[in-house]
């Protein structure tokens, strides 16, 4: 602007030191210049409008003292020109900017509408886990109470066999057969008081065995009807078991299924943003280039104005000088750069499945004596390299924790609520 202000400057100096050789010469030449620059259109750049400028700083100088009607309509071109074509092909330009940049910025919108399609997509598999676990849980409180009565059985089965031992061990105690010298007589006795006597004890002997074996056979009835009670809870609680254990694999691999889902739906999400990014720092390096370019385009056109409207009055030189520095306001020019929109946190598993961690925060609360087993789906690793076993202390301790942390997410609190 300062090196313009001296062209200015020249532009003058020399018109003075030529004097009045050929104003009317000249004079024309400079509205036969601005006809010919208009006749064939003016485009807003900055080339083109410093040289307009230049034309009437020149034409300003040679009329002074009058005007013509060839300047006035010269004038009017360029009044015209500026106020229904350059003007509004700035302004036009600005706004172009402005929907493109927010026509890019919708684009993350889009990648936010997307993000959220593919979540109501995984919803169903959410739900299939809330689902799932609440059946495996159920299931294995069911099973704690089938091994709560297996276990209380064994310990009466146990009792019962040791009665037994025992009892029927005073049956072969009260029926040793007496040795061979007890059969002896007493001294002085007869024959008849020996048999006598022996019968007795012979009767006695025998109803001692007969009412032992009948305790011996009472105690082993007692047993077996425990053995074969237990037998059935033992068949009862491996059938429970497997069934909880198979439901767990459903409620496993359906987590494994959710992990998929979100692993897939982060990178579809993920690859929009980046795109959408792409196109809006393209977009936006452009629009601040042509923005700035608008503005100064305009204080060119505010300033061939001014010096329009100067040449009209007939205005000093020192106007005419001021019009070509004044910087007029571009206030109305801005373009609306539109923020992008902060990225969605991508929803994924915190811990992995088979993990101790995920173990203990999906399992940790199961009854002591139906716990889980180890992770079997197929996103689990193979169970030799995870530990799955925590003390029920451990995982009183950790699993509130724990199964707050199971997932990054809503999903999370909903699957382990």
């Amino acid at each position: 602007m300062v090196c313009f202000f001296k062209l200015v400057l020249t532009l003058l100096c020399l018109g003075t030191a030529k004097g009045d050789d050929h104003p009317t010469d000249v004079h024309a030449q400079v509205v036969n210049q601005l006809r010919v620059a208009l006749s064939a259109g003016l485009k807003p750049s900055k080339p083109g409008l410093h040289n307009l400028q230049g034309l009437l700083v020149k034409l300003g100088k040679e009329a002074r003292g009058g005007t013509r009607k060839e300047e006035n309509e010269a004038l009017d071109m360029v009044e015209e020109a500026v106020e229904r074509t350059l003007e509004p092909e700035i302004v036009e330009k600005i706004e172009e900017a402005s929907l493109t940049l927010q026509g890019l910025s919708e684009l993350f919108l889009k990648c936010e509408e997307k993000m959220d399609t593919l979540l109501n997509k995984s919803q169903t598999t959410q739900q299939e886990v809330i689902t799932h676990r609440a059946d495996h849980k159920l299931c294995r409180t069911e099973e704690s109470e089938v091994a709560t009565e297996h276990e209380s059985c064994a310990k009466l089965l146990s009792s019962a066999k040791s009665v037994e031992a025992s009892v029927c061990q005073t049956v072969e105690a009260v029926s040793q057969i007496p040795a061979a010298t007890e059969c002896l007589p007493n001294p002085g006795e007869d024959a008849e008081g020996f048999l006598l006597r022996k019968l007795a004890e012979f009767e006695a002997g025998l109803e001692k065995v007969e009412v032992k074996q009948e305790e011996c056979d009472n105690a082993t009835a007692y047993a077996d009807k425990y053995e074969e009670s237990c037998t059935t809870k033992t068949v009862w609680h491996t059938e429970n078991k497997t069934k909880c254990d198979d439901k767990q694999l459903v409620l496993d691999s359906s987590i494994c299924k959710l992990k998929a889902h979100m692993s897939v739906d982060c990178s579809e999400y993920e690859a929009c943003r980046d795109k959408a990014f792409e196109a809006f720092a393209l977009a936006n390096s452009s629009a601040e280039f042509d923005e700035e370019t608008a503005k100064q385009m305009w204080v060119q056109l505010q300033q061939i104005k001014c010096l329009v409207n100067a040449i009209r009055n007939n205005a000093h030189e020192d106007e005419m000088a001021a019009c070509v520095i004044t910087q007029f306001s571009v206030a109305h020019l801005n373009v609306n750069h539109s923020r992008i929109p902060a990225s969605a946190i991508c929803q994924s598993l915190a811990e992995a499945p088979g993990s101790e961690e995920y173990m203990d925060a999906l399992y940790g609360d199961l009854p002591a004596n139906a716990p889980a087993q180890a992770c079997e789906a197929s996103c689990c690793p193979p169970p030799d390299t995870t530990t799955t076993t925590t003390t029920a202390s451990a995982r009183l301790l950790s699993r509130n924790t724990a199964a707050r942390n199971l997932l990054g997410n809503t999903a999370a609190r909903n699957l382990l609520r």
